[in-house]
């Protein structure tokens, strides 16, 4: 799929920003010990997120991770056991292209700051997470707008949006998930506040029980994720 609209802009988000990326992914950094060693056949597909692999992503400002099969581990990416995946770039820098090959097409996003994160002991990635920050209010409300039909939001989530920025000062949404065409479980944060700029965290869920017999449907009619 092609990139949004020229309209939005990867802009910095600031202090607010690298904070809210520090706790969403688990406070990780870039600052991983490099181990070609583990630089297997699946990197041919997937970017490395070894210091080096970090590195070179920033430098050429393209990563693409294979998700066809909703499964990525740290040997796909170069990561040694239980290390958590590091943020890569950072608020405000280079855009990165980032492609993300799904089980029905792919999905290609332009971001400053994105992870694979890798919170259980387990070796495959809980999810993939990136930030898009807008300018002005009006940008932030019509992305979320495109993402209904794109990224599977439903409707009475950017409604919940519109609705949470009459309050007063900066307000934080994680709005009900959905399910994209292309097969992902998709779910965003908005931060901002009435009039300003937005920053949202988008997040590709990969917890394989959002994916068995029936579960994707589920989301989709009830905006709730299984827990069982």
């Amino acid at each position: 799929m092609s990139p949004r609209p020229a309209r939005r802009r990867v802009v910095a988000a600031g202090l607010v920003l690298a904070v809210a990326v520090a706790a969403a992914l688990g406070g990780c950094s870039t600052s991983e010990d490099p181990d070609p060693d583990r630089r297997d056949e699946a990197t041919v597909s997937n970017s490395p997120l070894d210091r080096e692999g970090v590195q070179q992503i920033e430098e050429s400002g393209s990563a693409r991770f294979d998700l066809r099969d909703l499964t990525l581990t740290r040997s796909d990416v170069g990561l040694p056991e239980n290390r958590m995946g590091p943020i890569v770039g950072r608020p405000g820098g280079r855009e990165i292209d980032l492609v993300l090959r799904a089980p029905e097409g792919e999905e290609r996003v332009a971001t400053s700051t994105f992870s694979a994160t890798f919170f259980s002991s387990a070796d495959t990635a809980d999810a993939v997470t990136w930030f898009e920050s807008y300018d002005t209010e009006a940008d932030g409300l019509a992305a979320l707008d495109e993402a209904v039909e794109r990224w599977g939001l439903p409707r009475e989530a950017v409604a919940t949006w519109r609705e949470a920025l009459t309050g007063d000062g900066e307000q934080e949404v994680s709005l009900t998930p959905g399910v994209s065409p292309s097969g992902f479980v998709t779910q965003v944060t908005a931060r901002g506040e009435k009039g300003a700029g937005q920053t949202h965290q988008w997040t590709v869920l990969l917890d394989p029980r959002y994916y068995e017999d029936g579960a994707l449907e589920r989301i989709r009619e009830t905006g709730k994720l299984p827990t069982g």
